[in-house]
Order: C-alpha cells, then structure tokens, then sequence
C-alpha cells in the first residue's frame, strides 16, 4: 500500500495497462496521456511489443493522480513538483513529501479546493485514437504469436500422425511375421507327432 493514495499495488514484478489503470483508478487513454505529459514515465516492452510498468511506474503514477486530482495541481506545477522532489523512474522508494498546494503552482494558489483542468477534447480524442491504435498493435503482435504457436502445433500433429501410421504399419507387419512362424511352427509340431508311413514291400 502507497503512503500517499492508499492504493494496494499488487506484489509482483510488471503489471499490464489494464492492470495499472485500474490499481490508479484512471482509463488506460488516462494512463498513456500522462506518458506523454511526464517523460519520467516510460514503460518497458514486453517480447509480444506490449506496454509492461514496474511498481515504480505505478507508484509514480499514483502520484501524478494526488497531485493532479487531489492537491489540484496543473499538468505544468505536477510536473515542476515531480522534478522538485527528484521523483525519477529509477526511484522505488517511498515518496519524497511534496509542498502543499498552491506554494509552486499559482494555478492552485489560494483554492485547496481547486480541481484539475479537464484534458482539452482534441488533445484526448488523438490521445484516445493513439491509446485505441497502440492496443491494436499489441493486439495485431499478440494474434501473430498466437498464429506462430497454431502452425508450430499443426507441424507437431502432422509429425505424431505421420509416426503413429509408420507404428501402425510396423506392428502390423510384426503381428503378419508372428502369425507366419505360429502356422509353420504348428506345422512343424504335427509333422513330428505324425506316424511315419510304412515302409511298401518290394516285389522281388
């Protein structure tokens, strides 16, 4: 649990977009907005090319949201008060204590209560067309791996069918050797056990 939000951030190494945009409690267009307005956030990229954020992202991002939602700072005072604290992507430990609202941000200055402006509809619908066409990138890389992985079994299957047939026709030519020695060996057996013919007398 972070000291500033109160948010549970799962125990575990990378989160998915999904994942953090719920643990900040944002849309994910939210998320990818505020990577292009904090260059101090820069997701790492998994082997299927899809956004991956380490704890220490998530943590910033938590504290990106206080600052803009709740101590009622602008893009510009959050990102001077980022830079005040020496918030860097590197740093994963607690939280350097910021100023109140309204000491670096004349935005926020004599209004605790102030709230952030909203994100301008142009600005938000490019960022949610660039948020929609990113997801269809990690989408589009994630169904070519699917399809590598559907060819690699389809190859899998052909070769067990085409070992099974080779089993199928070596144990039946085994069972037609076996029932080949059976029937000459009972031959054998009664060729033995059979009376010898009498010998025919001569006529001198």
């Amino acid at each position: 649990m972070t000291e500033e939000t109160g948010s549970v951030i799962p125990d575990k190494a990378y989160f998915r977009i999904g994942e953090v945009a719920e643990i900040v409690g944002v849309k994910p267009y939210v998320v990818r907005y505020w990577e292009t307005e904090f260059k101090q956030l820069r997701p790492d990229k998994s082997r299927t090319n899809q956004r991956v954020y380490s704890r220490a992202d998530v943590q910033l991002l938590l504290t990106i949201k206080t600052l803009l939602y709740t101590d009622g700072f602008t893009i510009d005072g959050a990102r001077k008060q980022l830079q005040l604290s020496g918030r860097g992507r590197s740093q994963g430990g607690p939280m350097l204590p910021f100023p109140e609202a309204g000491e670096g941000d004349p935005a926020a200055a004599g209004d605790q209560d102030v709230q952030p402006p909203p994100v301008p509809e142009p600005v938000l619908a490019t960022t949610q067309m660039k948020s929609f066409l990113s997801e269809l990138d990690d989408s589009k890389s994630e169904l070519s791996r699917l399809r590598r992985k559907a060819d690699d079994a389809e190859a899998r299957v052909s070769e067990l069918e085409s070992k099974l047939t080779e089993e199928r026709r070596a144990r039946g030519q085994l069972s037609d050797w076996v029932r080949r020695e059976i029937a000459d060996t009972l031959r054998l057996v009664e060729e033995a056990e059979s009376p010898p013919p009498p010998d025919r007398v001569t006529s001198a």
